[in-house]
């Protein structure tokens, strides 16, 4: 199975939240997957399709004794903000579904990573949340009568990773833009439209990345 990455731009369904509790901590709250709305127009292995997230579709991966999920800056292993294991009793991650979606409430360390991420959230530089994850082939419905083709995902096979991003234009729409443009001019799109929209989402994430490198190195410089 192939690891999947979704990246959910901040609104008031998704708002990053960064505050101090009434226990004196500093948390981030976030939702890392929103249930029963249709996603932006995705483009992954060939295929223009619209994604839904069942409400019940992380029940299953939630109860798991194996439970292991990471709370990071950018999908960074290195930069961990959290963390909820299971095995191991570690709870400064908290996962829980709502009717809305999965919230994540994350306990913030003091460590560079921890205070870089909590006060760009709360300057509006950070704004978008992901999360990485694994569906069973029988965990997900495809439809294909319509086009695009609706994906539902039922069941989450595995969740590894609930993310702070700064991925801005991907999320944003500019590359979903640029894949649903090659598809109104076609009743299929073209393969080199489709390969310009997946360089264009590769160049849109690396040059994110490099900005908010800069914005972190300014920040620690002015501390």
């Amino acid at each position: 199975m192939n690891k999947e990455t979704r990246i959910y731009k901040g609104n008031e369904n998704t708002q990053l939240r960064a505050h101090t509790g009434e226990d004196g901590k500093r948390y981030i709250e976030f939702y890392g997957a929103v249930f029963n709305q249709e996603s932006r127009l995705l483009y992954e292995n060939d295929t223009l399709f619209r994604e839904v997230v069942s409400p019940d579709a992380f029940d299953e991966v939630l109860a798991s004794k194996e439970l292991d999920v990471l709370a990071t800056y950018n999908h960074d292993n290195t930069m961990m903000l959290g963390r909820k294991n299971v095995m191991s009793g570690a709870s400064t991650l908290e996962l829980t579904p709502t009717e809305k979606g999965l919230k994540s409430r994350v306990e913030i360390p003091n460590t560079s990573t921890g205070n870089d991420v909590y006060e760009l959230i709360q300057r509006g530089d950070l704004n978008e949340a992901s999360f990485v994850f694994t569906v069973d082939e029988d965990g997900q419905e495809w439809d294909f009568s319509q086009e695009p083709a609706l994906r539902t995902i039922n069941n989450v096979r595995g969740l590894f990773d609930v993310s702070v991003v700064y991925k801005g234009a991907y999320a944003n729409g500019e590359v979903a833009v640029s894949a649903r443009a090659a598809y109104d001019e076609a009743s299929k799109p073209k393969e080199e439209e489709l390969k310009q929209a997946k360089e264009e989402h590769e160049r849109v994430v690396n040059s994110g990345i490099d900005k908010m490198t800069i914005k972190l190195h300014e920040l620690k410089k002015n501390q």
